[in-house]
């Protein structure tokens, strides 16, 4: 029997739709200012995209002005 896991995969050229653009994993990272490792390890922690971008002072209005770039 096969079980399905939940898709948490967090590698550097990971296509992610954020506001409508799309662009790497580690594209956004740098975007948002987050370490790599900060974002491999909420994914294997099982945080979503959305959520996993977030850094403790969140700005969503930083956020989508840097997806606009």
């Amino acid at each position: 029997m096969s079980h399905s896991m939940p898709n948490y995969v967090c590698a550097a050229k990971t296509p992610v739709l954020l506001f409508g653009h799309t662009k790497t994993a580690m594209e956004w990272a740098e975007l948002f200012g987050l370490h790599w490792k900060t974002l491999k390890t909420r994914r294997r922690r099982g945080v979503a995209w959305e959520d996993a971008f977030r850094p403790s002072r969140y700005s969503p209005r930083r956020a989508e002005k840097a997806a606009m770039e």
